[in-house]
């Protein structure tokens, strides 16, 4: 006999079986209680998650010998026959191979004929939203009056692309992401129903892995018992995904918590010699900063979080070594990086840039702390008056004043001419600015402050991008004062 794949052996047969779309499960039931079938359904969501397990179980249902009911026997011919996927009277349609208008008209001619054995013709159409825009206009008719024995079941993954008449012709319904606890138990069932034993860890690594997938966890879990055996452990999923183990993953932000870049920097290397991939490497750093980011803004919060008491727990402790500003800044470069690798060519060298760059930079300050530091500044210097013609430069401490000279014997004039008075010398106005001061009530100029806090904003710019920004437009503005 052949070998069936886990995610094939193991799809639900019943409402119930479905997980995490209690939702989905609970309005179908109570319409096939209520016999308030809709002729036309939009089932909506990402892969993997249940749309057409769940249309095929709504088929079942529709055809049950014991129906329509929403628990269908899976014993009766119709049902045997949904199940195995040869019953002539449920229809699956491929819409990404099926997208012309002549595909259309053929569907459209063959509603009108009644089933064969069963009570409904149901047509699934997967992939809806890749029909061409000519294959739903001619689909309009037949999908808003269409005969009282056939029903219709659209998936799609993109329900964006479908029009505005599709839509309203359609009972929506939207799946979700499955979340890691309830693909987590899926998983363990699973495990025991095969005799293999799991990790609880391991199998928390594959949902999280999966992104609230089933499909993919089950398939991932498949090729797993080829490779681990009877028990499958948390180095060997690792060893599976080409992920870097958690462990490393702590060393390296602890790295860059440090400023050691040459150790961060060594293990990027060792894992990328390892043949770890560069994409999901940056993935796991940004998911570990995500969840020290979580941790700084709500606190232990675990319904945020998908990790295990133990990754938890030295969060909270690593989590300490960052502010919420600093995590915002690693997160940012991290995602700029993360762009830069699926754009370029050279995808090791934005990695390693962007390493060097988080572990050298300190400790950021807080954006509102910088620019009351700067206004207090400006208020200080805002006290002093503009440098006189030929005072020192900002910064520079004044030189000491030199000896006076001695006054020399003015040369008496020839004789015979007549001594002519020496016209007084007119010393130039200032004007002056409206609010300012006598001359004489201008506070003398502290240079050697002046200088001690021009030294301390040029160290702290050298440390801060933003400081250094900052100071350079206030120095702007204070120039264009003194001019």
């Amino acid at each position: 006999m052949d070998y069936l794949a886990i995610a094939r052996k193991y799809r639900p047969q019943t409402f119930e079986e479905v997980v995490g779309q209690e939702g989905v499960a609970t309005t179908l039931r109570n319409a096939l209680e209520s016999g308030r079938v809709a002729h036309a359904y939009l089932f909506c969501g990402p892969r993997g998650v249940g749309k057409t397990t769940t249309a095929r179980i709504l088929a079942k249902a529709l055809n049950c010998a014991d129906g329509p009911t929403p628990t269908p026997c899976n014993q009766c011919e119709s049902c045997r026959g949904i199940m195995g996927g040869d019953d002539i009277d449920v229809i699956e349609i491929d819409a990404a191979s099926n997208t012309g208008v002549d595909d259309i008209r053929s569907l459209r001619d063959n509603v009108r004929f009644a089933p064969a054995r069963s009570r409904f013709k149901v047509y699934i159409v997967d992939e809806v939203h890749m029909l061409s825009r000519s294959a739903f206009n001619a689909f309009l008719k037949t999908l808003e009056e269409p005969p009282a024995h056939v029903k219709f079941v659209f998936c799609t993954t993109e329900p964006h692309r479908l029009p505005d008449t599709i839509h309203s012709r359609c009972q929506r319904f939207d799946f979700r992401r499955i979340s890691t606890t309830d693909i987590v138990t899926r998983l363990g069932q699973i495990c025991a129903k095969e005799g293999r034993a799991a990790d609880a860890g391991a199998l928390a690594l594959i949902a999280r892995s999966s992104k609230g997938g089933m499909r993919d966890s089950e398939t991932l879990l498949d090729q797993l018992t080829s490779y681990c055996g009877d028990a499958i452990t948390v180095a060997e999923v690792e060893q599976a995904l080409g992920a870097l183990p958690r462990p490393r993953i702590f060393q390296l932000i602890g790295h860059l918590a440090a400023h050691e870049v040459d150790k961060a920097l060594q293990l990027v290397h060792d894992a990328l010699q390892d043949g770890k991939d560069i994409e999901n490497l940056l993935t796991q750093v940004l998911d570990h900063v995500r969840s020290l980011l979580v941790l700084s803004v709500c606190g232990s919060q675990r319904a945020l979080l998908d990790e295990t008491p133990e990754d938890l727990a030295e969060l909270v402790k690593q989590g300490q070594s960052f502010t919420t500003d600093s995590l915002l800044y690693i997160s940012q470069v991290l995602w700029d990086t993360l762009r830069k690798v699926k754009e370029g060519a050279h995808s090791r060298v934005p990695l390693e840039l962007a390493i060097i760059k988080l572990a050298r930079s300190s400790d950021l300050q807080p954006l509102a702390a910088v620019l009351e530091r700067l206004q207090a500044l400006e208020a200080r210097l805002a006290t002093n008056t503009p440098a006189p013609p030929g005072a020192p430069p900002r910064g520079a401490r004044p030189a000491p004043r030199a000896a006076a000279p001695t006054a020399e014997k003015p040369t008496p004039p020839p004789s015979g001419e007549k001594k002519k008075a020496a016209a007084p010398t007119k010393r130039p106005r200032l004007a002056k600015r409206e609010g300012e001061p006598p001359a004489s009530e201008h506070p003398a100029v502290d240079y050697e402050a002046m200088a001690a806090a021009r030294a301390e904003l040029e160290k702290a710019a050298k440390d801060n991008p933003v400081v250094s920004e900052a100071l350079r437009i206030l120095e702007g503005q204070l120039i264009k004062l003194e001019k």
